[in-house]
């Protein structure tokens, strides 16, 4: 309940109008102070062909459980009001409001808690609802700061449509949460990958009085959308572009994002980095569950240009499955390892590929990965991963550290094929002598203890056997009983 304090009241006419100033104090579930200032015509007859103006001010106004549609607040709050009201009905509001408090959901318990909130703008009515000028809007929770600015908001019958010139929501996660319901799908969907959005021209359709989920459209120009990772879908960061949603689907344009940032954290253990990224990304959802595609995509990373096309399915209820297809026509060996995905392979096993394959050029590289993410890299045909690249100058230094004399001007090919790594090298050199149809093995890269198996065939000068001996973890054993050797003509040896 609500209880008015003593008031202060002045009323003056002055020939047709009257002037009224009016202070007021309210207590019990509410408390606060209030001030209106009005200027008022046709007093003397009936109330709904009055006209006027007024300003009126809140002070100091806290309260809880005010109800706001679908919400309640419970806070403080302090405004000015400039009013214009014709035939009884206010026809224009021109205003601030500053405040704070928790706004919560009439339905559930979830809630937001505001430690600050400034809204200012102007409202009128029109022939066939009104419209709404905003100003600014900004609220602060904790660290975040949400801004929308320079807004304009029209009711026309049963449709509201919002344009922007410009949103910044830094991870709104919470006022997703706050929206949530179990007819709202999209809400809960942005509430768990507390999702960031810059952007400007923004341009939004919602239909009133439409089913639930109620039909809406929205396009907006973006400089930043991000998300966070949710178990099935990667984080993202840095994008740039064109954003289109609807209540069931959406679809974002990239325009050259300069620099995008994937954050996968059951393959990487460090988010990626890429640059100058372009394609699209498109994705629908129902009940049923989600549907993502993503086609036309390219991305620079250092000196390697990739390629790439992917989907990504998720009924409800069942098993998500991921299909990537990824290609670039050249890259620098040494740089190849770093996209590999170390959590879903092997740190141990990354390392090694990035020291052993030095130096050279790779090309024609292909990547194919289709399955549940989860069971990747996919034993016993739970799914496929198939990984190519031809080689040529390579340097192979097959065991990392070990001393063994490297195979150089190394020409072949390597790849994955679910945990098994494999490589073939064709033709190279060790020491002076000619390698060939070397076969280089890991039979499962994930596997916390390794083995690597090597086999092939070294044809060349029969004393680069005992320059092998000495050049190579051997010379602890047998570098005594050789050093004296020589040996001349040519020889063959396979290892």
């Amino acid at each position: 309940t609500l209880r008015l304090e003593p008031a202060d009241v002045s009323l003056q006419r002055r020939g047709a109008r009257h002037w009224l100033d009016l202070r007021v104090g309210v207590g019990g579930a509410a408390s606060g102070s209030f001030r209106l200032r009005a200027e008022m015509g046709g007093l003397a007859g009936d109330m709904a062909v009055t006209d006027g103006r007024a300003y009126v001010t809140a002070r100091e106004v806290v309260g809880a459980g005010v109800p706001l549609g679908p919400f309640v607040f419970g806070g403080g709050l302090d405004g000015e009001l400039w009013l214009r009201w014709k035939d009884g009905r206010i026809t224009r509001v021109h205003g601030t409001v500053d405040g704070r408090g928790e706004l919560q959901r009439a339905d559930a318990q979830t809630g937001l808690v505001l430690d600050a909130l400034h809204l200012s703008g102007v409202m009128q009515r029109t022939a066939g609802g009104w419209m709404a000028g905003l100003d600014s809007l900004r609220a602060e929770s904790g660290e975040r700061l949400w801004r929308l600015d320079r807004a304009l908001l029209q009711r026309s019958g049963d449709t509201l449509a919002l344009t922007g010139g410009l949103i910044d929501l830094p991870r709104f996660g919470p006022v997703a949460a706050l929206m949530a319901s179990p007819q709202n799908t999209l809400a809960t969907r942005l509430a768990s990958t507390d999702p960031t959005l810059r952007g400007r021209d923004l341009r939004l359709v919602a239909d009133l009085a439409g089913t639930t989920p109620r039909p809406l459209r929205l396009a907006a120009q973006v400089d930043e959308l991000a998300w966070q990772p949710d178990g099935t879908l990667p984080g993202l960061a840095g994008a740039t572009g064109e954003l289109r949603l609807t209540e069931a689907a959406a679809s974002f344009a990239l325009g050259g994002a300069p620099h995008l940032i994937l954050d996968a954290p059951r393959a990487y253990a460090q988010p990626l980095r890429f640059d100058a990224a372009q394609g699209e990304l498109t994705a629908q959802w129902s009940a049923a569950g989600i549907d993502a595609q993503l086609s036309g995509f390219s991305v620079r990373r250092g000196t390697i240009a990739l390629a790439a096309r992917g989907r990504l399915s998720r009924p409800a209820g069942g098993e998500p499955e991921l299909f990537i297809q990824a290609g670039t026509p050249q890259a620098p060996a040494a740089d190849f390892f770093a996209l590999l995905p170390d959590l879903g392979l092997s740190p141990k096993f990354i390392d090694w590929g990035r020291k052993a394959i030095q130096a050279g050029t790779l090309s024609d590289v292909q990547a194919l990965l289709r399955g549940d993410p989860r069971r990747f890299p996919f034993r016993d045909g739970q799914g496929q991963f198939l990984g190519t690249a031809r080689f040529v100058d390579v340097e192979l230094d097959y065991q990392p550290g070990a001393g063994w004399p490297a195979v150089s001007a190394g020409r072949g090919q390597f790849g994955l094929r679910g945990p098994e790594f494999y490589l073939s090298l064709d033709e190279g050199r060790l020491l002076d002598s000619r390698a060939s149809t070397v076969q280089v093995r890991i039979p499962d890269v994930v596997l916390p203890s390794k083995r690597l198996l090597l086999d092939g065939v070294v044809d060349g000068p029969a004393q680069d056997v005992i320059r092998f001996v000495q050049q190579s973890p051997l010379a602890s054993r047998f570098g005594g009983r050789v050093e004296r050797l020589a040996f001349d003509g040519t020889a063959s040896k396979r290892a």
